[in-house]
C-alpha cells in the first residue's frame, strides 16, 4: 500500500529534497546514500544537524508545524523512497504495526538529535570528532554494516562545523 502511493527516485549529489519553509507534503526514505540536514544561521553559515543514512526517514521535524525548519541534501548519488504524508498518516491510523514502526522511527530521530547535541557539548574538537565518528560506527554497525570500515561522504568542513 504504503509503496505503491510512493516513489522511488535518483537524488544526485547536491541535489535538495526539501528546503527550509517548504510545507511538508512527504517524509523520505533513504534506500541507499547519504543525506545531510542543515540550517542556515542567521550570520548565512550552514549548521549541519544531521547526517542520514540508508534506512532512516527524512522529514520528521516538519510534523509539528507542517513547514520543513531545515534543508535535506544528498551527499552523494542516494536512492530515496518520497512517501507522502497524508497517505503515511492515514494508514498509520488504520496498521497498528506501521503507527509502531513510525513510532520507533521517531525515537530513534529523537535520539539522534540527543546525541548530537552531547556531541556539540564535548569539551574540545578532538573529542567532538571521536565521538562522531563512533556515532557513525555505532550506526553503520546497526545496519549490518563494517563499524570499523566506511565511507565518509561528508566533506571535511561538513566535519569541522560539528567538531569545530
Amino acid at each position: 500500500m504504503i509503496i505503491s502511493s510512493s516513489e522511488k527516485s535518483l537524488s544526485r549529489k547536491g541535489q535538495t529534497l526539501f528546503k527550509a519553509g517548504d510545507e511538508l507534503k512527504s517524509l523520505y526514505a533513504i534506500r541507499s546514500g547519504t543525506i545531510k540536514s542543515y540550517t542556515i544561521t542567521e550570520q548565512g553559515d550552514e549548521q549541519i544537524t544531521g547526517f542520514h543514512l540508508a534506512g532512516d526517514l527524512v522529514g520528521f521535524d516538519a510534523i509539528g508545524t507542517g513547514l520543513h525548519p531545515s534543508f535535506a541534501q544528498a551527499l552523494e548519488t542516494s536512492m530515496v523512497c518520497e512517501i507522502p504524508f497524508e497517505t503515511l498518516d492515514d494508514l498509520s491510523g488504520k496498521m497498528p504495526n506501521l503507527r509502531q514502526q513510525m513510532m520507533r522511527l521517531m525515537s530513534g530521530e529523537i535520539k539522534g538529535d540527543q546525541d548530537m547535541i552531547l556531541l556539540l557539548s564535548k569539551k574540545n574538537a578532538e573529542e567532538r570528532l571521536a565521538a562522531f565518528i563512533y556515532n557513525l560506527s555505532r550506526r553503520f554497525a546497526q545496519r549490518g554494516f563494517s563499524p570499523r570500515e566506511f565511507r565518509l561522504t561528508m566533506t571535511r568542513g561538513d566535519i569541522g562545523t560539528i567538531s569545530a
